[in-house]
C-alpha cells in the first residue's frame, strides 16, 4: 500500500484515509509494516507514528535507509558511512518507538562487476551483504 502521494512524493491525497487504513490493518491482525523514511520523503513514517503510536506489542516496523529523495523525485543513495549513520539516527529520532518495534536496514546497491543493481536479482547479494 502506498501511503505517500503520487510517485511516492508528498503527502497522500486523503490524510485521514491513510491513517484509517493503517489502524484498520493493525486492527485486522497485521503485525509487520515495511516502510522507508525516503517515501514522501518522511511522510510514511510520520503517518505510521500518527496512526499507531503507542504501538501494540505485536507490531514490528521495518524501515530502510541508504536512499533519499531529491527535489526532482530521484533516489540518490548514501555515499559515505556517515550518511547511513545519520539516516539511522533520524529514523530512530522520528519513530517515537520502543526499541523492539522498529528495525532499520541499509539499502546498499552492489556495484562490483557482474552484479546487478538490484539485490533481489543478484545471485551475489546474500554473501556480499552484512549487518551494520
Amino acid at each position: 500500500m502506498q501511503l505517500a502521494g503520487p510517485w511516492v512524493m508528498g503527502p497522500p491525497a486523503d490524510h485521514d484515509g491513510a491513517l484509517a487504513v493503517l489502524r484498520e490493518a493493525v486492527g485486522l491482525g497485521i503485525t509487520h509494516i515495511d516502510t522507508s523514511d525516503a517515501y514522501g520523503p518522511r511522510i510514511t513514517n510520520q503517518l505510521i507514528r500518527e496512526a499507531l503510536h503507542p504501538y501494540p506489542e505485536s507490531l514490528f516496523i521495518a524501515t530502510k535507509v541508504g536512499a533519499t529523495r531529491d527535489a526532482q523525485g530521484g533516489w540518490p543513495t548514501a555515499r559515505r558511512p556517515e550518511d547511513l549513520r545519520q539516516q539511522v539516527q533520524e529514523n530512530l529520532d522520528s519513530s517515537v518507538s520502543r526499541p523492539s518495534t522498529w528495525s532499520t536496514c541499509a539499502w546498499v546497491t552492489p556495484r562490483a562487476p557482474g552484479r546487478t543493481r538490484s539485490p533481489r536479482r543478484s545471485r551475489h547479494w546474500p554473501p556480499s551483504s552484512r549487518r551494520v
